[in-house]
């Protein structure tokens, strides 16, 4: 792990309450292990669509937005499953 994952682990340790946001599997594997509450990105959108903090809409150019970006490193298949869902509200 790089510096910074330890760094973010250690912070995620000592703050009991905090959820680690990780797309990293191996800092993903530790965390958890050590009781750690880890998500990802996607389960970010999930959240705010959840609690409606933000339009389908516009959710949905952010999902795409990902979809098209050559530097964005997200599950292909998840991103278009979430798309789907909100294409549907």
């Amino acid at each position: 792990m790089t510096a910074e994952d330890c760094f973010s682990l250690v912070l995620a340790e000592d703050n009991k309450s905090s959820i680690l946001l990780t797309g990293d599997a191996e800092l993903r594997n530790v965390a958890v292990s050590k009781g750690c509450e880890v998500h990802g990105v996607i389960w970010v959108t999930d959240e705010i669509h959840n609690r409606s903090l933000l339009a389908s809409v516009k959710l949905a150019q952010c999902l795409e937005a990902w979809l098209n970006d050559p530097l964005v490193r997200l599950p292909v298949a998840h991103l278009n499953t979430r798309l789907r869902l909100l294409s549907k509200k």
